[in-house]
């Protein structure tokens, strides 16, 4: 059976592959940048598209819908969104997104079979803050103090469906940044997952985001400019990347938040990542009302239960990939 799925895998692998070497896929440039037609790819992975004002539609049977949005880095994947490399443009006749977002960004969530499977049995949990350095204030509470909170409730959970736990921190003590990576490295962990509380001067936002590490060559969903810049952490890059979806999806699943979407970001605490990782930003405690929640532990075991749904479903889904 094991043996049955990797071939399978790499045919779909070498199917999808094709569309580069053996070119049904027409592509062009836009500003040095490489993107191919949405309606191959489309044709490419047996779904339909249509046209719906600015925004371009992808149907399928069993898939979930796909938006795109014209001159805009924002992608609807099942009702989710994500922010894109580089944002979808018409040329002439066609509608076109980048290489990159086709690599990084569309494949791995259309593909997830493809996403390599890897050993699942300890998780690093990084609890945002601690010690001297006490994150974003509320007018009530403490970012450090609610990611450790949160953290533990993960552990106890991950624990008690028999996964290792290792954590940066399990107490209020201060732990250096740049260090953090470097001690999941250590740990040998096989996923990494990094808690933190969102904050804003504008008092009326509110919601989840989840951040991967952004592909080299690309820009973060904060920039505007591509930064040619590979990290460790890239090397994951399809891993990270299902991940993150998966865990956004998880925690507006068991909170019913606002979804602020899948972002890339250059971390600290991801870059140098030797395992996929993602950091989640589970609320605004400058928002009155995100802050009661993040206070309440009924809503925090939501969004403890909600991590913990997307490791379990990143581990189901890469069960189904292409081996160790």
């Amino acid at each position: 059976m094991r043996f049955r799925t990797a071939l399978l895998t790499l045919l779909l692998l070498l199917w999808v592959g094709s569309a580069f070497c053996g070119t049904p896929v027409r592509g062009t440039f836009f500003g040095g940048r490489q993107y191919r037609r949405i309606d191959d790819l489309a044709s490419l992975c047996g779904m339909q598209w249509r046209f719906s004002g600015k925004n371009c539609i992808l149907t399928g049977r069993n898939r979930p819908v796909l938006v795109f949005v014209n001159n805009r880095r924002e992608m609807i994947f099942g009702g989710m969104h994500l922010v894109l490399c580089d944002a979808p443009h018409w040329r002439g006749s066609g509608f076109y997104v980048s290489n990159t977002d086709w690599l990084k960004s569309i494949r791995p969530l259309l593909f997830p079979e493809s996403a390599p499977n890897h050993r699942l049995g300890t998780i690093f949990l990084d609890c945002g803050h601690g010690g001297v350095d006490q994150g974003a204030p509320g007018k009530r509470s403490l970012e450090k103090r609610l990611t450790l909170q949160l953290g533990l409730q993960v552990a106890a959970k991950l624990r008690a469906c028999g996964y290792q736990v290792k954590m940066t921190r399990t107490s209020d003590r201060t732990v250096p940044l740049q260090q953090r990576g470097a001690i999941a490295n250590n740990s040998r962990s096989d996923l990494f997952v990094s808690i933190h509380i969102n904050a804003s001067t504008d008092r009326s936002i509110r919601g989840i985001e989840t951040f991967c590490l952004t592909p080299a060559g690309a820009a973060s969903s904060g920039d505007s400019k591509p930064r040619y810049l590979r990290f460790a952490g890239n090397s994951r890059d399809t891993s990270n990347l299902l991940l993150a979806y998966l865990m956004q999806r998880s925690l507006l699943a068991r909170t019913k938040a606002e979804d602020r979407g899948l972002k890339r970001a250059r971390f600290a605490v991801l870059k140098d990542l030797y395992m996929p990782g993602v950091l989640v930003e589970v609320g605004f405690i400058s928002n009155a009302a995100e802050e009661r929640n993040l206070n309440s532990p009924a809503y925090q075991e939501k969004i403890a239960s909600g991590i913990v749904d997307g490791i379990l479903a990143y581990r189901k889904q890469i069960s189904k990939g292409t081996g160790r």
